[in-house]
């Protein structure tokens, strides 16, 4: 989690850089994105806690948040701009790349027990069984990418928007 912590502080300065050879215009568009992200969240607590007794559905407020996300998001995108930091809501926007697992049958067959081959292997391999192997221990992942047997194939960029300590 520490690590983790620094790599976010890290990213925070390296935003604040990138924000001083970015378009303004840019900067500031995603920056009201985000306070208003902030705002539906804040929009959200409040209510969530006061209506959910009464059993009232949120979900338009959670629709308007995502919809925010989306607009951040191409925005980014289309400037080519993979942070955003708001100081006034603390919000950090960063374009990440998610990966798909894809398993190569041969160079995972070495790896399985003869029963642990039953469970993965058919004519293709069983990526959510395998998944569950390296969750429970029975394989390493680490092992699975070195022999190749495990390879990381980018999907789509994800907007993943972090709340940042006021005192980082």
């Amino acid at each position: 989690m520490g690590d983790e912590f620094t790599d976010l502080l890290q990213e925070l300065k390296d935003a604040e850089a990138e924000e001083q050879t970015t378009e303004q215009e840019v900067l500031t568009t995603c920056r009201a994105l985000l306070r208003e992200i902030a705002i539906t969240r804040q929009e959200y607590e409040t209510l969530r806690q006061a209506l959910e007794k009464q059993g009232v559905d949120l979900t338009k407020l959670l629709a308007r948040e995502q919809s925010l996300r989306d607009a951040v998001k191409s925005t980014m995108l289309a400037a080519t701009v993979n942070r955003v930091y708001d100081p006034q809501t603390h919000l950090l926007a960063r374009v990440i790349h998610s990966f798909s697992d894809v398993y190569d049958a041969e160079k995972l067959t070495p790896l399985l027990t003869p029963t642990q081959r039953v469970k993965c292997l058919t004519v293709s391999v069983d990526g959510p069984t395998v998944k569950k192997l390296v969750e429970t221990g029975a394989l390493d992942y680490n092992e699975l990418l070195q022999t190749g047997a495990l390879e990381r194939r980018p999907r789509a960029k994800s907007l993943r928007v972090d709340v940042v300590a006021e005192d980082a």
